[in-house]
């Protein structure tokens, strides 16, 4: 069944996107170079991630962004952003090909991106090529356990953290020596700025490594292509669509694979997936 069933009504949801990414993006804070890039305050960090079940020996790194305009913030995987910048901006000097192998080049763990505003944190993803969707959710729905101990963290003074968020148990350190309640993915209602965390079986750990002044364009992020949807309804149309195998999904758009071949494609989407946020 289509997953747009769920939709309650696509071009309002859509408007909504757009507003919010025109309010966005008109805060008197930005500071923009031209119509459609900010100068921003990056912190990168580190992510060291086990993606693969079945095989939890391999860890795959990427340097995330967490992006601060004003009083909001956007983190995303930079080989993810990357990849879209040449997909969009392709450059004049390569060929088609090349560009397509320099895009490929980039590796990214996570495709998904949080902006966040206010009392909102927005979770942006997709459940396939056909649907990209975004969950709202209030940041005083992650509630957190601190232990009132200070210690040192490289040059930090930090204290500890815990919650459980997305199925999995999370601990953090977070720092008052940097003036931000923020951190990476959805850590940012803390007293201070998140410099490390990780879950309870170490799959998904973020490390901040440093921070510098950079500029975000805004033409490689695509806000009004996302549909809002409610998190149960998100979470049951990725039930559905990691049950169906990829011979199916072949099927469906009527791509034709030879017989030899059909049975390397009998498994299931799902299988072996070790996303961030557990269903």
């Amino acid at each position: 069944m289509k997953f747009f069933i769920w939709i309650f009504t696509q071009k309002n949801r859509m408007q909504k996107s757009i507003s919010f990414f025109i309010s966005f993006l008109s805060l008197g804070a930005f500071s923009q170079t031209t119509k459609d890039i900010s100068n921003v305050t990056r912190y990168e960090y580190e992510l060291s991630a086990k993606t693969s079940k079945t095989n939890l020996e391999n860890i795959s790194t990427t340097v995330c962004a967490l992006d601060i305009l004003g009083d909001s913030s956007i983190f995303f995987d930079t080989a993810n952003y990357e990849r879209k910048k040449i997909r969009k901006n392709p450059k004049k000097d390569l060929s088609p090909e090349e560009n397509g192998m320099l895009g490929l080049s980039f590796r990214p763990v996570f495709n998904w991106f949080v902006v966040s505003q206010g009392k909102e944190n927005r979770f942006y993803s997709d459940i396939n090529e056909d649907y990209k969707y975004f969950v709202v959710e209030p940041k005083k729905d992650i509630e957190w356990v601190i232990d009132s101990k200070v210690n040192k963290w490289n040059i930090y003074s930090v204290q500890q953290a815990k919650t459980t968020y997305g199925g999995r148990e999370w601990t953090v350190l977070f720092t008052q020596d940097i003036p931000l309640h923020s951190g990476p993915y959805m850590f940012n209602n803390l007293p201070g700025m998140v410099v490390k965390a990780w879950d309870s079986e170490e799959h998904y750990v973020f490390e901040l490594l440093s921070s510098k002044k950079a500029e975000l364009d805004w033409k490689v992020l695509s806000f009004n292509d996302h549909i809002e949807n409610d998190r149960k309804r998100i979470d049951k149309a990725i039930r559905l669509n990691n049950n169906k195998t990829y011979l199916q999904i072949f099927d469906e758009k009527g791509i034709k694979i030879g017989e030899n071949g059909r049975a390397g494609f009998n498994i299931k989407i799902g299988d072996g997936k070790n996303d961030i946020y557990i269903l």
